[in-house]
């Protein structure tokens, strides 16, 4: 079964509440196959899409129709996003952990941060932070950096408690971190 249409990704699924760019994308084509339960949709756009919103759109419709999804965007004109924003430097007296040279270089917005980025600093607000003891003794202190595009989970690996404590009383009292 095909359908080809010219509707908003929001009327066509109506119940899809996650608002962004991706709900004002425009269906052009929905495909399901029901041999390899798979359900294909294409749309096109002229903003750019988050993939976190892609993401929850993909998640949304796997659980709405219990199948596999495809969805495939076009974007005749998209615009080139800035990954590297600033060049910036914290000297190593204000280091809280890790070695003792400066962080300096390029500061990475989040969002444009891939599994293929490689090293990157990244520079924003702690906006959680959570620790817990390993079998091994050492502490896995857990903390989400938020700079203004999106979140990402930092991990430390304190070699104890006291060092661990040290550690987040440390990062409580900043006002931000560059990791």
């Amino acid at each position: 079964m095909g359908e080809t249409m010219d509707k908003l990704v929001k009327d066509v699924f109506k119940d899809y509440t996650a608002m962004g760019n991706m709900a004002y994308c425009t269906v052009k084509e929905i495909n399901l196959y029901k041999k390899s339960n798979k359900l294909d949709i294409h749309l096109k756009t002229e903003n750019n899409i988050n993939p976190d919103e892609l993401i929850d759109f993909e998640i949304y419709l796997k659980r709405k129709f219990n199948t596999e999804v495809e969805v495939s965007i076009d974007n005749p004109n998209p615009v080139k996003a800035e990954v590297k924003v600033e060049t910036s430097s914290v000297s190593a007296e204000n280091s809280i952990y890790g070695k003792s040279k400066a962080i300096t270089g390029q500061v990475w917005q989040i969002i444009d941060v891939t599994m293929e980025s490689g090293t990157v600093i990244i520079d924003g607000e702690m906006i959680s932070i959570d620790s817990r003891e390993l079998k091994s003794g050492k502490v896995l202190i857990s903390m989400n950096v938020f700079d203004g595009t999106s979140t990402i989970t930092c991990k430390i690996f304190a070699k104890d408690n006291l060092q661990a404590k040290d550690i987040i009383d440390k990062v409580k009292l900043a006002k931000g971190v560059k990791v």
